[in-house]
C-alpha cells in the first residue's frame, strides 16, 4: 500500500489528506482537513526512520508540551498522536507563504519591514526560551506570513529532538538545524546550547532580508560551517546601506561565542531600535495611509489652524511664547476601538475590531514594530498600562467567551490572571492595588473593588443608585480618588464623578446630555481630561474632590466618535485618541442558492458619508426604515429596490432603531424628552406623532413592533423589557423587572406569540444560567418554562424563518450567517456575508435569501497630541 494512502487509512475519522505541502528533513507537511472542528491543518508527519530512534511514547510525551508555547508569534501544537506506526503533530494551517516564499520574490525586504519581523520572531524566541525550549533551527523556511505577521513553526521537533538526545539522531543521518543558520556551537556539536543559539541563527535570517543572502554561503554544508568557524564576520554595511546601530547589533549577534553575544534575543532586537530612527513608515502603512479621504487630510489642517489661532488669542506672559501642539497619526488599520499610550510614549497598545473578533496588539512607537498580543472576544471593558509600564491590563472577554482580567509582558508572553471582580480595572498609582467593578447599579456585586495585589486583600467601596453605570474610570496620582465615567439608566445622561478610595465623598464633578469619554487624570492629580463631541476637555478639581470652576476647551476638531478615551503619558507631554472618520450605507446582498459556498450579489441602496444604520423591514417587504446621523439622528424610509430616500423625523433625538407597526403605516422609536427616554410612535405618510408619557427606556433603547401587536422596548438597565399595548398604554415586563442579565436585541416571531433575544441570564433568579439566543413564549413570559436556549455564545439574532421555525443568527466572531431551529438544536449555515465589516439582516424570498447589510465604511485609528495642553503649566489650560 502506498504511503499517502496508508496515512489516509491510519487517520480516517480525525483528518482526511488533501495535498501534500512539502518536505524538509524532519517531516512531511500535508494540508489536511480536522473533521471534526471542519477547519485545514497543517499535519506533520515524521520520516518512519526519525520516529523509530525517538520512539512513540518519548516523542508525543515531549511534543506535548509544545502546546504551553501560547504566543501570538508561535504556530501552537493543536494535536499530537500515532497511527499505524507514524508519528504526527498538527498546528494551524497558514495561508500565506513563507519569509523564504517572499524571499526569492523579491531578494531584500525594506529595512523596517526586516526589523518589524525580526522583532517579532525575538519576542516568540524570547518567550519560548524562558520556558527552557530552544528552536535550533530558525531560517526563513520556519517563519510563515500570516496576513503579514510573522509565526515560527516547528518548535515541536525541536523540543522532542533535543530531549531524545544528538546520538540518538545521528543514527538516522539527520541533523538538526540548517548549515546557513546554524550557530558555531550547534555546528561543533556543543552538548549545551542555550538561547543565544537562536538568537544567531536569527542575525542570519536577518542579514540574509537585508543583503539578498546569508552571511556565509559555500557549495556544501561542510563549506558553509567551515567558513562560519574560521573567517571574520562579515559586515553588513558591505553589501547594504544601514544605520550603523543595525550593523552593530547584527555583528555582535553573529559572534563566534555566545559570551559575546546579546544575553536575550530580546536585548538583540532592543539593540537594532536607534536603527529605524528617521527612516519612512512601512510601505503598507503608506498604502493604508493614502487610502485616506482627502476630507481627513482637510480636516487635520484646519485643526491645526485652529489650534494656532486659539493659541496667539491666548493671554499670557510677553516673551513667553507657547508651543504649538503637534498631532500624528499612529496606526493605519482603521478599525481601532481602542489605545491606551504608556506611561513612558514609546509604546501603543491598542484593540482593533473586524466582525466580532477583537486583536490587542502593541506597537513600538520608535521603532514601528506591531506585536499581537491576543485574541479577543467581542466585548472588552479596560485596556490599561501598569504604572511602570512594564505589563498591560486587559479586563473583558476572551477569545473562547469567557471574562477575565489579566496582565501582558510588554512585548508579548502568556498572560497573568488576576483576581475578577468586574469588567472595569483602574490602577493605583504605585502599581501595588486595583480597582475593579462591574457596571450598573443593581447589578449583583455592584461595588468597587480594591485588591492589594501582593497579598490578595480586597476592600469594597460601595456605589450610590444615582450614579448610575459606571463604565470606566482612572486612579489619581495622589492615590486618594478615583474618576470615573457613569451614564444614567432611566435619562439620556452622562456624569463624571469623583469617589474617595476609602468610599467617602461622592462628588459629581460634570454632568451632560451628550456622551462623554472616561476620565483621565493630570498628572499632577488637579483635574481631570475627558473627550466631548469634537473636544478635549479639562475640569479642575480640588484636594476634596469638588469641581473647580467650569470644564473648559483645551484641544477642538479632534472627530472623536464615541469610540475610547484618552491616555496620557507620566510626564503629561503626550496624549493619544481614537479619531474617526465615519460613515456607513445599505446594501442588498443576494443569493439563489443559500448555504456554504452560497455566492452573493451585491447592490448598493445609500450613498454619502453620513452614516446610515438600524434598518428594518417594512410588514409589505417593499420598504425599509433606517437612521440616518447627519444633524442629529432621524428616521428615513426608502424603496427596497432603491430611490431615494424619505426623512420621517425632524428633531435629531431618535435614540433607537425604527419598529414598524403591524400594518405598515406607523414607526415606533425611542426619543429624549426632556431627558427622559421615551417611546414614541409616528405616521409614516402624514404628522400624526404620539408619546407614551408613563413609559421609561434605556439610554441604548431597543424595540421591536410587527407583526406582534404590542411594542416591546427595552427598559433602563437593559436587563429587562416591557411589553406595551400601544392603545391603552397598558404595560407589563416580559420577563420580570430584572433579570439579573442583559437581554438585547427583541425580534417576534411571524406570528408574533415568541420573541428571539439575546440574554446572558444569570443566576439566582432563573433556574439555568447561560448567554445565548433564547426563545420567550409570550403566552405566559414571566414563567421560566417558557424561555428556551436555542444557541448558546455571543452570537446574535438576526431575524425568523417565514415558517417561524428557526432563528438566524450571526455566527460569533465570524461572518457566517446560521439557521437554527427555534426549540434548538444542530445550526446550519445558510452563507457568509460578503463584507469586510458590516451587520445584515437575512430576507427569504422564494429559494433564495436576501441580506440587507449595513457596511462600515468609515475609519478609526490613534492619533497622538503631543504639548496637547500648552497652558496647564501657565495655569490656564483651556481655549478662552
Amino acid at each position: 500500500m502506498a504511503l499517502v494512502s496508508r496515512l489516509h487509512q491510519a487517520l480516517a475519522g480525525r483528518y482526511t489528506i488533501e495535498r501534500e505541502l512539502g518536505r524538509g528533513g524532519m517531516a512531511t507537511v500535508y494540508l489536511a482537513r480536522d473533521l471534526k472542528h471542519d477547519r485545514p491543518v497543517a499535519l506533520k508527519v515524521l520520516r518512519p526512520e526519525l520516529a523509530a530512534v525517538l520512539g512513540a511514547e518519548r516523542f508525543l510525551r515531549e511534543i506535548r508540551l509544545t502546546a504551553q508555547l501560547q504566543h501570538p508569534h508561535i504556530l501552537t501544537l493543536i494535536d499530537s498522536g500515532e497511527a499505524d506506526d507514524f508519528l504526527y503533530y498538527v498546528m494551524p494551517y497558514v495561508e500565506g507563504e513563507s519569509l523564504r516564499q517572499r524571499l526569492e520574490r523579491e531578494g531584500q525586504l525594506p529595512l523596517d519591514e526586516a526589523l518589524r519581523i525580526t522583532r517579532a520572531i525575538a519576542s516568540a524566541l524570547d518567550f519560548a526560551h524562558g520556558r527552557g525550549v530552544i528552536h535550533r533551527d530558525i531560517k526563513p523556511e520556519n517563519i510563515m506570513l500570516h496576513q503579514g505577521e510573522p509565526m515560527v513553526a516547528d518548535f515541536g521537533i525541536a523540543l522532542a529532538v533535543s530531549t531524545a538526545g544528538r546520538e540518538r539522531l545521528t543514527e538516522t543521518g539527520l541533523s538538526l538545524g540548517t548549515p546557513a543558520y546554524m550557530s558555531p556551537e550547534q555546528a561543533s556539536a556543543e552538548p549545551r546550547l542555550d538561547g543565544r543559539t537562536d538568537q544567531y541563527s536569527l542575525a542570519c535570517v536577518l542579514y540574509e532580508t537585508l543583503a539578498g543572502e546569508p552571511p556565509y554561503t559555500g557549495p556544501t554544508a561542510q563549506a558553509i560551517i567551515a567558513k562560519r568557524l574560521s573567517e571574520p564576520i562579515p559586515h553588513l554595511r558591505t553589501v547594504r546601506d544601514v544605520p550603523e546601530a543595525v550593523e552593530r547589533a547584527v555583528t555582535k549577534a553573529l559572534a563566534k561565542a555566545p559570551a559575546d553575544r546579546y544575553a536575550t534575543a530580546d536585548q538583540f532586537v532592543a539593540a537594532l531600535a536607534p536603527g529605524v530612527r528617521g527612516f519612512s513608515v512601512p510601505r503598507h502603512a503608506l498604502r493604508i495611509r493614502a487610502k485616506l479621504r482627502a476630507g481627513a487630510v482637510i480636516a487635520a489642517a484646519a485643526l491645526v489652524v485652529a489650534v494656532l489661532l486659539a493659541l496667539l488669542g491666548r493671554g499670557g506672559p510677553q516673551g513667553a511664547p507657547v508651543a504649538a501642539a503637534r498631532h500624528s497619526q499612529l496606526t493605519f488599520e482603521g478599525t481601532v476601538i481602542e489605545a491606551e499610550l504608556s506611561p513612558s510614549g514609546e509604546l501603543l497598545a491598542y484593540i482593533s475590531q473586524l466582525h466580532d473578533t477583537q486583536q490587542l496588539l502593541v506597537r513600538d512607537l520608535k521603532g514601528g514594530t506591531t506585536v499581537k498580543l491576543a485574541q479577543l472576544g467581542a466585548v472588552h471593558g479596560s485596556l490599561r498600562w501598569s504604572p511602570d509600564g512594564s505589563v498591560l491590563l486587559y479586563a473583558g472577554l476572551d477569545s473562547v467567551g469567557q471574562y477575565v482580567t489579566e496582565t501582558f509582558p510588554r512585548l508579548g508572553g502568556t498572560p497573568r490572571p488576576l483576581p475578577r471582580w468586574g469588567a472595569f480595572a483602574a490602577w493605583s498609582p504605585n502599581g501595588a492595588r486595583l480597582a475593579q467593578w462591574l457596571g450598573g447599579a443593581g447589578q449583583p456585586r455592584h461595588r468597587i473593588f480594591l485588591t492589594t495585589l501582593a497579598t490578595g486583600d480586597t476592600s469594597a467601596v460601595a456605589v450610590l443608585d444615582s450614579v448610575g453605570f459606571i463604565a470606566s474610570g482612572d486612579w489619581s496620582p495622589t492615590g486618594s480618588w478615583l474618576a470615573l465615567l457613569a451614564t444614567s439608566e432611566s435619562r439620556a445622561r452622562w456624569g463624571l464623578w469623583t469617589v474617595a478610595v476609602d468610599g467617602s465623598g461622592w462628588q459629581r464633578v460634570v454632568e451632560d446630555s451628550v456622551p462623554l469619554s472616561p476620565p483621565r487624570w493630570s498628572p499632577s492629580g488637579d483635574g481631570v481630561y475627558y473627550l466631548r463631541g469634537n473636544e478635549l476637555r479639562r475640569i479642575r478639581v480640588t484636594s476634596n474632590g469638588r469641581p473647580d470652576g467650569v470644564p473648559g476647551a483645551v484641544q477642538t476638531g479632534l472627530q472623536w466618535s464615541g469610540s475610547g478615551g484618552v491616555s496620557i503619558t507620566a510626564d503629561g507631554g503626550k496624549l493619544a485618541y481614537i479619531r474617526s472618520i465615519g460613515s456607513s450605507n445599505l446594501w442588498l446582498a443576494t443569493t439563489d442558492h443559500p448555504g456554504k459556498g452560497a455566492r452573493f450579489a451585491t447592490t448598493r441602496l445609500t450613498r454619502g458619508t453620513a452614516s446610515k444604520s438600524l434598518p428594518h423591514l417594512s410588514p409589505d417587504r417593499q420598504s425599509l426604515a433606517f437612521v440616518k446621523e447627519e444633524n442629529g439622528r432621524n428616521i428615513f424610509t426608502l424603496p427596497i429596490s432603491g430611490g431615494e430616500p424619505r426623512q420621517i423625523t425632524f428633531t435629531g433625538a431618535v435614540a433607537s432603531d425604527p419598529a414598524w407597526s403591524p400594518d405598515g403605516h406607523a414607526l415606533a422609536f425611542c426619543t429624549n424628552v426632556g431627558g427622559v427616554i421615551k417611546v414614541q410612535t409616528v405616521a409614516v405618510e402624514g404628522k400624526d406623532e404620539r408619546t407614551y408619557g408613563r413609559t421609561e427606556a434605556s439610554s441604548s433603547c431597543e424595540l421591536a413592533w410587527a407583526p406582534g401587536p404590542r411594542i416591546i422596548y427595552q427598559r433602563p438597565g437593559n436587563r429587562s423589557f416591557h411589553v406595551l399595548d400601544p392603545v391603552g398604554e397598558t404595560e407589563a415586563p416580559l420577563v420580570g423587572n430584572d433579570s439579573l442579565g442583559w437581554m438585547f436585541q427583541p425580534l417576534y416571531s411571524p406570528d408574533g406569540e415568541r420573541v428571539a433575544i439575546w440574554w446572558n441570564r444569570m443566576a439566582p433568579r432563573s433556574q439555568s444560567e447561560a448567554t445565548g439566543v433564547w426563545v420567550i413564549s409570550l403566552k405566559d413570559s414571566s414563567n421560566d418554562s417558557s424561555h428556551f436556549l436555542v444557541h448558546r455564545g455571543l452570537s446574535h439574532p438576526l431575524g425568523w424563518s417565514a415558517d417561524g421555525r428557526s432563528v438566524y443568527v450571526q455566527d460569533e466572531g465570524s461572518n457566517d450567517i446560521l439557521l437554527v431551529p427555534a426549540t434548538g438544536g444542530k445550526a446550519t449555515l445558510v452563507g457568509t456575508q460578503p463584507f469586510e465589516n458590516a451587520y445584515c439582516i437575512p430576507i427569504e424570498r422564494g429559494g433564495g435569501l436576501t441580506l440587507l447589510c449595513v457596511v462600515d465604511e468609515g475609519t478609526a485609528d490613534a492619533w497622538m497630541i503631543e504639548n496637547f495642553d500648552p497652558g496647564a503649566a501657565s495655569g490656564s489650560g483651556v481655549l478662552r
